[in-house]
């Protein structure tokens, strides 16, 4: 077998591995697409702080691609995020841990010094990455519920209280999200500045002059999944009906592209108290992952 980076020229081949193992519960990696075309996207255009040539080491049996893992750099926040270990059924498992363990070795080698954070985000039948997890020490699993909507179920509605976010509100949005969020995968300054990019969203609604909540959502690069990846109101205006009316627009805004077939929405352990919320408005559970950090030590 053979272990190397990508080359640029095979990442559709690499795109096509990858969504072949993530429609499976047992390697699905939560950070990619499950539809190849939506990872090649992900590979151009959200691969923008680092290269996707640069963030990838493959294992190569007779030309063919059975084993992958990756990163997707954030430069600014020093952080990583793991696409993988991705490796096909058909390896023991103890030869797939070993080549798991290859594999990050590698791709420390070709990733920035500069990263501090790497971070997994799976599902919890996905027993090699928890293994993996284990071995190079990452931290204490957070359990996360996906929920799902289709265009049919969902609880659609255009509320004029609801409005995108604008540069005057940047500042007052990014402080509600860190405060609401702290230490999560994008950070409040993050999140407004990826709001910029046209298959994203931010949306807030506010209470008179007064900022009560926010929705930030992402669609991925083939149009047909949605999925909402913050829901926040500030205590002071939960209760109202501020959560249901984000919600509701989100949906239909999203909903009325005509190419998205479903949207998806993760919902923390501790953060459990609106499932009610989520369930009136048409999202139905799917899956549970789990999320684990590691510090790097150099």
């Amino acid at each position: 077998m053979e272990v190397q980076a990508i080359d640029k020229k095979d990442l559709p081949a690499l795109a096509e591995f990858i969504a072949s193992l993530n429609i499976d519960a047992k390697h699905y990696i939560g950070y990619s697409s499950i539809e190849s075309q939506g990872i090649l996207h992900q590979f151009y255009h959200e691969f923008d702080e680092w290269p996707p040539e640069r963030s990838f080491i493959i294992g190569l049996e007779d030309g063919k691609i059975i084993a992958a893992l990756g990163c997707d750099c954030d430069l600014k926040e020093s952080k990583g995020y793991l696409w993988g270990p991705f490796i096909i059924n058909n390896i023991d498992n103890e030869s797939a841990v070993t080549l798991a363990n290859n594999l990050w070795k590698r791709l420390l080698n070709i990733v920035p010094a500069s990263l501090l954070y790497f971070n997994l985000f799976y599902h919890n039948q996905h027993w090699l990455a928890n293994r993996f997890a284990d071995e190079h020490n990452f931290g204490v699993k957070e359990t996360h519920h996906i929920f799902e909507a289709g265009k049919e179920k969902a609880a659609r509605q255009k509320h004029s209280a609801v409005g995108t976010v604008s540069d005057e509100y940047d500042k007052v949005v990014s402080d509600l999200h860190d405060r609401i969020f702290p230490g999560t995968y994008y950070s409040g300054k993050v999140l407004v500045e990826r709001a910029h990019d046209p298959l994203h969203n931010l949306w807030m609604i506010k209470d008179q002059d007064i900022v009560a909540g926010y929705l930030y959502a992402e669609v991925d690069g083939d149009e047909s999944e949605g999925s909402i990846e913050f829901l926040a109101v500030d205590e002071a205006y939960q209760g109202r009906g501020f959560g249901r009316k984000l919600l509701e627009h989100a949906l239909d805004v999203l909903f009325d592209s005509s190419k998205i077939k479903r949207i998806r929405l993760t919902v923390q352990d501790n953060k459990m108290i609106p499932l009610g919320l989520y369930e009136r408005a048409g999202f139905e559970l799917k899956s549970v992952m789990d999320s684990r950090k590691m510090k790097m030590r150099r």
